[in-house]
């Protein structure tokens, strides 16, 4: 094992003695481990060759050896560009970190610890300077895969200078998640001394920014430290603002965690992409998540532009971690009533010793329950909140850590505040003495999708818990996810519940028969073979041919009509929302105009053969559309494409990018401002 010395700093590239600037093409050493193949490049005095090769263990490993531990632990390995994805570490003796790293490494879990799958991959990538798009499930030691080949990263460059700093970078989207690595980094970071000092800062809102700027003595000496966690927001206005500047030119390591969050559509993507502007052009930089998409492809792809890259995931996206799902329909829709379900959880189902975490959508949700007498009573003591709101929680941290370390039994927070990054374990004690929580995670409220699902059960089963298990509650308004999660639950390998398989089987058969509707409808007939006629109206009909087997328990299509004249199919506003959704869905498939009208309880899908004979405006995500913005002189028009076709059921606007906006932002915008191009 390499022990990293002063002599690390001094490497024989000459450009790498120079300070980077972020206006020049200065190069600096970030290939450590298989020996870069320009000389120039090449570390000597720090890294001797490829490691691989010269490892007793790792150089004679077949290629068949490895796609074994490959295939067994999960991971799905490609190279995007440059050389091969290099061999996985399959114990703590085969890497080339600094021999504290497995001392603290000991000391967290045991002595019998081997790296988890995505580490494995992710250290010898990182330290051959590779840049890495690494996916792996909550819970799976993303944080020191990126952390420790950044301190291997960090002792090979210059010595920071007053007024420089950092050299690596963490991006983290929530102040908890920042505090949590900066614990974790401090870990590690605490046993370097000397000239190898490595510092460790956090920079994040709600605190007063002039606590978080480096000191004038030691050991800051007016240096930011050399690993910065931030979260995007508070970074820009350290950059933006005076008197508060921070330069980033130093920047050679750079990690966006939580990536699927930070990456995506929205405010977040732009500020990751203006902080890393402010980066060295020929940074290292890695994008880690425990779920991913094709639209944070895309935005990982733009930032990760090193010659090299490797993608990685680790199966199944999602541990085993034991899942209750209760669907809530006749009545139990509404947050009131999910109390009620709640406290009675609470008296008769939480088990002896058994922490509670309450995951809601909405801060308001957060301090009704924390309120609730019947709550506090089935506790059987106070209820901790973790919220923006000073009035409810003084110092979230606090209440963060009192709850990890078995202080206080049930903590109620928000998804955007709890269900990301977060261990709920006691980060600073070792193994042998860490009180590990038995910890029930609640899902009061049920996320929007699949992929923030996946993170708040995440919180259940970490490494630092003795066991855990997840309770959701899903009302009627969430079904539309039925088919998702029921795929979710058999990639956990848990049970499938009977309830939640039934309704994703009638929701099939009821799509089915829409399916078949909305092909006659397009070849203008009616969207069912037989019908009757209502009244003396014989533009109007009911639905009337539904299978047995979908009417045996109500005829789910009651109250729709059909606008022979128009072409016009209104379904009915009694129809569960979510229905409707899997019919909007179903519609923009199917390549037929649709829209809903009216608020709740009274909205209304209707569906139709043209655009024109819809009650309201049609449109279609990347249509030319031309807006009428007014003015106190006079009328001007706008160009744009839509890009979020979906119309505010309150607001009536749809998401609109205008041609002449430099920023590329996006605008919510009244429908009946937009006439198409």
């Amino acid at each position: 094992e390499a022990e990293i010395s002063h002599s690390a700093r001094q490497c024989t590239c000459a450009a790498a003695m120079d300070q980077p600037r972020r206006d020049d093409a200065s190069e600096f050493h970030k290939d450590f481990y298989l020996g870069h193949p320009d000389p120039s490049l090449q570390c000597t005095e720090f890294c001797f060759g490829n490691c691989e090769a010269a490892h007793p263990v790792l150089g004679p490993r077949t290629a068949e050896e490895v796609e074994r531990y490959r295939r067994e632990n999960g991971l799905v390995v490609s190279t995007v560009r440059g050389r091969l994805a290099p061999k996985p570490f399959q114990a703590f003796t085969e890497t080339s970190f600094p021999s504290f790293v497995a001392e603290v490494a000991f000391e967290l879990f045991t002595k019998q610890a081997v790296p988890f799958p995505a580490q494995a991959q992710a250290w010898p990538c990182a330290l051959s300077g590779m840049d890495l798009l690494a996916v792996a499930p909550t819970g799976s030691g993303k944080t020191l895969a990126y952390l420790l080949p950044a301190m291997v990263h960090m002792m090979a460059q210059p010595p920071l200078q007053p007024a420089e700093g950092p050299i690596a970078l963490a991006l983290v989207p929530t102040r908890e998640l920042a505090q949590q690595t900066l614990l974790v980094a401090e870990r590690f970071c605490g046993r370097t001394s000397g000239e190898d000092l490595l510092r460790v800062g956090a920079v994040f809102g709600g605190v007063d920014v002039s606590t978080q700027l480096p000191g004038e003595g030691a050991p800051d000496l007016g240096r930011w430290p050399e690993l910065l966690v931030a979260t995007p927001g508070r970074l820009l206005k350290l950059l933006r603002e005076q008197p508060f500047p921070i330069s980033l030119r130093r920047v050679t390591f750079a990690v966006v965690d939580e990536a699927d969050l930070l990456l995506g559509h929205g405010p977040w993507l732009d500020r990751v992409r203006a902080v890393l502007s402010a980066t060295h052009p020929l940074r290292q930089t890695m994008c880690v998540s425990a779920t991913w998409s094709p639209e944070v492809e895309v935005g990982a792809s733009s930032l990760c532009t090193g010659a090299e890259m490797v993608r990685f995931c680790v199966k199944p996206g999602v541990p085993p971690i034991p899942q209750e799902v209760r669907l809530l329909t006749n009545g139990l829709n509404t947050p009131s009533a999910r109390q009620g379900v709640l406290v009675d959880w609470l008296r008769n189902e939480r088990r002896t010793g058994e922490s509670v975490l309450v995951l809601c959508s909405s801060p308001e949700t957060v301090k009704v329950l924390v309120a609730d007498k019947l709550v506090i009573g089935a506790v059987g003591g106070a209820v901790s909140a973790m919220l923006e709101d000073t009035s409810v929680c003084k110092d979230r941290w606090e209440e963060y850590s009192r709850f990890s370390r078995g202080e206080v039994q049930t903590l109620v927070t928000t998804f955007y505040i709890g269900a990301r990054g977060l261990d709920y374990a006691d980060t600073l004690a070792a193994a042998i003495v860490a009180k590990r929580l038995s910890l029930a995670v609640v899902l009061f409220d049920f996320p929007r999708s699949i992929m923030e699902y996946v993170h708040c059960i995440g919180r259940a089963m970490r490494p630092g818990q003795d066991d855990g298990r997840v309770v959701a509650f899903m009302p009627e308004m969430r079904f539309w996810l039925a088919r998702e999660l029921l795929q979710l639950l058999f990639d956990c390998r848990q049970k499938l519940p009977d309830e939640l398989h039934q309704l994703v089987v009638n929701d099939d058969r009821f799509l089915q028969e829409c399916r078949l509707g909305l092909h006659r409808l397009k070849h203008g007939l009616p969207p069912w073979p037989e019908t009757h006629e209502v009244g003396d109206d014989t533009s109007f009909v009911r639905w009337t041919f539904l299978g047995a087997a979908v009417l045996a328990a109500a005829d789910p299509f009651e109250g729709h009509t059909y606008n022979a004249d128009k072409g016009l199919w209104t379904m009915a506003p009694s129809m569960p929302s979510y229905r409707r959704r899997l019919v909007h869905a179903l519609a923009g498939e199917e390549d037929v105009p649709h829209v809903s009208t009216g608020v709740p309880p009274a909205r209304t899908l209707h569906l139709a053969r043209t655009r024109e004979s819809l009650p309201d405006k049609f449109f279609l995500e990347g249509e030319a559309v031309e807006c009428r913005r007014p003015s106190q002189c006079d009328a001007q028009l706008r160009r744009g494409r839509v890009m979020d076709p979906k119309v505010h059921p309150r607001c009536r606007t749809v998401t609109v990018r205008f041609d002449d906006d430099l920023e590329n932002k996006w605008a919510s915008v009244k429908v009946d401002l937009l006439h198409l191009v």
